[in-house]
């Protein structure tokens, strides 16, 4: 699942250009290329997460798509918003862990600047490629306080609790020939258990 991934982001990197505004390419143009080479690819679909753990109207995943032996598989894209791709993460493990998706991938377009910047996510994406890792979520949230408490004041659907452990795995970034300065982060994403861990109001951990 992971070699399918990347390669079809390696191909649609070839798609994305920065505009001549210098404000890069739309979020929407990096899900639109990779729905584009993906099997039976289908853009902003719902996860259908339990709604007294995950309440109000969430949005969908950008990209699901039919893995091998008919695995649903779910892609969240992000351009630059590099920190803001944990909230993505704790959902597409929600789904792993609810059994809407087998999986789920964090594809993230970043530049340099972006890359820096401290949080989960940067982190978690430049792990030793292709090694999973098991991890508890409560110290991943506590260690990127400031990153999730900016999230979470943000956002409309604040969820009860989430996948309290989850497995990732880094994917070797892509560069970006058309996009100067710019690179295609991934993380593959799933719950390993059925524990959740609570949320408080704040959201942080309970």
């Amino acid at each position: 699942m992971v070699g399918a991934l990347r390669a079809a982001a390696a191909h649609a990197a070839d798609d994305l250009i920065t505009r001549d505004s210098g404000r890069g390419f739309l979020e929407s143009v990096l899900r639109d290329a990779l729905a584009a080479r993906l099997p039976n690819a289908r853009t902003e679909q719902p996860l259908n997460l339990d709604p007294t753990v995950w309440p109000g109207r969430l949005g969908g995943v950008d990209v699901i798509y039919d893995g091998d032996v008919g695995t649903r598989i779910g892609v969240e894209t992000k351009v630059w918003d590099v920190t803001d791709s944990l909230y993505d993460l704790l959902k597409l493990a929600a789904g792993t862990q609810h059994g809407t998706i087998e999986a789920g991938f964090c594809v993230v377009a970043g530049r340099t600047r972006d890359w820096r910047s401290p949080g989960a996510i940067r982190d978690l994406s430049v792990a030793p490629p292709g090694k999973a890792a098991d991890r508890d979520v409560a110290p991943l949230l506590r260690d990127d306080r400031h990153g999730w408490a900016h999230i979470w004041s943000r956002t409309a659907i604040r969820p009860a609790a989430v996948p309290a452990r989850i497995r990732t795995v880094a994917v070797e970034p892509i560069p970006m020939l058309r996009a100067p300065d710019h690179e295609i982060r991934i993380i593959d994403i799933q719950a390993i258990s059925h524990d959740q861990l609570r949320l408080d109001p704040a959201g942080n951990p309970a």
